[in-house]
């Protein structure tokens, strides 16, 4: 029958764990769907046609940690994830009412899952809020199209009881809950890991960005990634990611000379800066602390005299990066894995979006050069893994009937080539072509993020917090 597909992938090399697939094959696509995945489909039955002999294609990649908010992120969050070969991305912050209405304005045709920042002073009054407060922001966060909750402990930190509140209570109400390691009481350090496990206990929770609590502030970021991994082998209750930038990001904004931030003292200190205005400034003056401001549909890092000049124009409200991960830590808990074969951690995220550190496909797929990985593996870490981590059951596979959500890859140069989001290219060779995307929520979002004109996905809460099948640990 002719046109019997709306697009079809020629030729590429395609990898996809879920169905034990490491091979060149057509992928062919009907109304957003994988319609077959097959040798010699015939041209004739697709309306478009896409030759990608010599290229790789995986199911979607899913960044499980972004910021695309005007919170942090900003309005280029989308078309650099979209540039970065992300389907799929969860901005782990919020403010949810803002996230959806910057994706309906700039969104770049991506799916988009979020939770709500516990912030004291933004979004909840004080530290040690209660139960009912508790409560009541989660339900709100819900309803206006959030699926959970994120603890901002490193940088605005809950008291350890009041942590350990919004954990339970999300837990409890089967919503997803994100904890930035620290409280007051601990910082955002390995120490401040260990305490996140004491205060989840048994408690399901997304523990972010394992390698920053890695960086040698207690002892080495070696030994401390070393016992990172070795602490969450026995927590199957902890989900985590970790990201493979160099950089981090964190607020540069200061309060009468202090730092609104808890984590941006401790980077100062840790490159000899003082923890204070003037330290700050002249860390960007010496070019150790980069800015990051917005060009065009892009955000990038800047530093030296100019770049101080602009971050006092803003008045000191931006973004900023330092170059502080180490790269032992960094490749562990990328690279590590549990007696049984599992991956200890779940997943390779970016903490990116509209910060500029979105190379899960760069440095990834240097992983895969160095072996470190297969590139099973590659997709396992950020897709299929992802997806169960998130509900997202039909994401993270090319099996017939699962959302045609496609990243093709150029290993030759280590880049994103194409991106295709529910059946559409949304990205070709860093020319971004999709508009505004899909929400992605719990049945108690739906009606307040469609009056926004954007799509919508339903998931289930029933959903979250699931890992693949043992079968699938070590393809």
């Amino acid at each position: 029958m002719a046109n019997e597909f709306d697009l079809l992938l020629k030729g590429p090399l395609v990898v996809d764990p879920a169905n034990s697939i490491n091979s060149i094959q057509d992928i062919a696509i009907s109304s957003g769907k994988i319609a077959e995945v097959n040798q010699n489909i015939s041209p004739s039955l697709a309306r478009q046609v896409k030759h990608l002999e010599g290229y790789t294609v995986v199911p979607g990649i899913i960044d499980s940690h972004v910021h695309a908010s005007p919170l942090v992120g900003g309005s280029s969050a989308h078309k650099m994830l979209a540039r970065a070969g992300v389907t799929t991305a969860f901005d782990v912050a919020g403010p949810v009412e803002a996230v959806w209405k910057m994706m309906a304005e700039n969104g770049a045709g991506l799916n988009l899952l979020c939770i709500h920042a516990v912030a004291p002073g933004l979004t909840i009054e004080g530290n040690n809020p209660s139960k009912a407060a508790i409560k009541k922001l989660l339900n709100n966060a819900v309803a206006a199209g959030a699926i959970g909750i994120k603890i901002l402990g490193g940088h605005l930190p809950l008291t350890p009881s009041a942590t350990r509140r919004c954990i339970e209570l999300a837990h409890q109400q089967n919503k997803y809950c994100a904890f930035h390691a620290g409280t007051t009481k601990s910082g955002s350090n390995f120490d401040g890991f260990l305490e996140a496990l004491e205060l989840a206990g048994d408690s399901r929770l997304h523990l972010a960005h394992i390698n920053s609590y890695c960086r040698g502030q207690i002892t080495t970021s070696l030994n401390e990634a070393l016992e990172a991994i070795s602490a969450l082998e026995s927590r199957p209750n902890i989900f985590s990611e970790s990201y493979l930038s160099p950089i981090n990001g964190t607020s540069g904004r200061f309060v009468d000379g202090e730092s609104f931030s808890k984590a941006t003292p401790i980077s100062l200190k840790l490159f000899g800066y003082t923890p204070d205005y003037e330290g700050m400034k002249n860390a960007i003056k010496d070019g150790r602390v980069n800015i990051m401001v917005e060009e065009g549909d892009e955000t990038i890092l800047q530093t030296g005299p100019m770049a101080v000049k602009k971050w006092e124009d803003a008045k000191t409200d931006l973004s900023v990066s330092f170059d502080i991960n180490p790269a032992d830590s960094r490749f562990l808990l990328a690279t590590a894995k549990n007696k049984d074969g599992r991956f200890t951690v779940d997943a390779i995220a970016t903490d990116g979006g509209g910060i500029p550190r979105n190379v899960i496909v760069e440095n990834g797929l240097a992983l895969v050069d160095f072996k470190a990985l297969t590139m099973a593996e590659f997709v396992l870490k950020t897709s299929t893994n992802p997806a169960a981590m998130l509900g997202l059951v039909n994401k993270g596979k090319l099996t017939p009937g699962a959302d045609a959500d496609i990243t093709v890859l150029d290993v030759e140069r280590n880049q994103a080539y194409m991106t295709v989001v529910g059946g559409k290219i949304v990205m070709v060779d860093g020319h971004v072509c999709g508009s505004r995307g899909t929400a992605m929520v719990l049945p108690e979002g739906e009606k307040s993020v469609k009056k926004l004109g954007l799509g919508v996905d339903t998931i289930t809460a029933d959903r979250l917090f699931q890992r693949v099948g043992s079968d699938l640990k070590t393809p």
